[in-house]
This record gives C-alpha cells, sequence and structure tokens, in this order.
C-alpha cells in the first residue's frame, strides 16, 4: 500500500468528522447566505494563519510548490464583505518538528483543493457568477487541480518511505483535521451565551 493509501486510510474517520459539521454542511444549502460564507471564511482564516506561520517556507512547502491561503481568504472577505472584520480566537495548532509531519499537515491542506472544486461549482451556481472572484481559498491553483495533486504525491512518496515516517504522517494528519475541525466547531457556538473560545491570535 503507497503512503497516500495509508494516509487516506487512517484518516478516513477524522475526514468524515469535519466533513459532517453543520457550517460545511450549510455549503450546499437552498438558503445558504453570503454572511454565513464571510464567517466561514474568517473562521478559516484564523485556523489558516496559525497553519501556514509553521508550514510556509519549509523544504516540503517549497517542494510541492504550496500556495499559502490566508490571501485568498483575505481577498474572498474584501469581495464578500468589504473587509476581513473581526476573526475568532484561533485554535491551538500541532507542532510539526518532521518533514514527515509537515507533508501529513500538507496532506490534509492540499487535499481540500479536491473537494474545493465542488464547493466552488456548488457557490457560484447558487450565488451566481458575481460571486466568482471571492471563491479563489477553493481554487488556489487554477485549473492545475490534477498538476499539483500529482506533485504532491510525488513528493509524499518521496518523504514517507517507511514505517517510522508513515505513522509520523499519520499523527500530523489526524491532528490537522482535529484542529481545523475544531475551528469550525468553535464557529457553530458563536451565537450562544456563555461561550468561551481557548485560544487568542
Amino acid at each position: 500500500m503507497d503512503a497516500w493509501l495509508q494516509l487516506r486510510s487512517a484518516t478516513r474517520s477524522a475526514h468524515e468528522a469535519m466533513e459532517r459539521l453543520p457550517r460545511l454542511a450549510r455549503l450546499f444549502a437552498d438558503d445558504y447566505r453570503r454572511d454565513e460564507l464571510a464567517a466561514l471564511f474568517r473562521s478559516l482564516l484564523a485556523v489558516h494563519e496559525p497553519l501556514e506561520a509553521a508550514l510556509a517556507g519549509t523544504p516540503e512547502a517549497v517542494a510541492i510548490g504550496y500556495c499559502p491561503r490566508s490571501p485568498l481568504l483575505v481577498s474572498g472577505l474584501v469581495r464578500l464583505s468589504g473587509g476581513a472584520g473581526i476573526f475568532p480566537p484561533s485554535v491551538p495548532i500541532p507542532a510539526y518538528p518532521s518533514s514527515a509531519s509537515r507533508i501529513g499537515a500538507f496532506y490534509v491542506i492540499e487535499g481540500s483543493i479536491l473537494g474545493g472544486q465542488v464547493i466552488r461549482r456548488r457557490l457560484v451556481e447558487h450565488f451566481g457568477e458575481d460571486i466568482a472572484e471571492a471563491l479563489a481559498f477553493y481554487s488556489p491553483y487554477g485549473d492545475d487541480v490534477g498538476g499539483q495533486w500529482i506533485r504532491f504525491r510525488t513528493v509524499l512518496a518521496r518523504i514517507v518511505d517507511d514505517n517510522v515516517a508513515i505513522r509520523e504522517a499519520e499523527s500530523a494528519a489526524i491532528a490537522t483535521f482535529s484542529a481545523i475541525g475544531a475551528q469550525l466547531a468553535g464557529l457553530e457556538a458563536v451565537d450562544k451565551p456563555h461561550c468561551i473560545h481557548r485560544g487568542s491570535r
């Protein structure tokens, strides 16, 4: 079994748990609103900024040709609501001390470009073509989604080449899914009284 298949199997439960979050399910609702999308972008920005502080510029990021997501989220927020607005507090992010752990984190981040294409098409269909320029976060590589995924898998296979590395990559990927999921789950509680968010930006 290759590294990608092992990672996909090891992270399936974490991935599916995140997909079940109501705020992500709402993306496909018939009554979905622009202000909901803006709130989602703010929450995503609150977790992508510290992730990219830890990962962008690393040898793994350079090797895969990583496109940072934070600027795309900021640009999307400006187009959606005229400004970035107030961000929610950030959740703690994992440590990524090894090459295998960093490529495990990128498995989560880069893997999102595949589902991102589906979400982008849905939002354009729902809101109209005028929203397309706000959705660059969902298509950071433009039409080169397939090429980027091949580049990522090539680097993944080179780095994750033994059982120790695959375990490190799996642990980091699961922890990254959990951090992003916790950030988005926090968005579920913003309208609830007496909600306490942990972490700060």
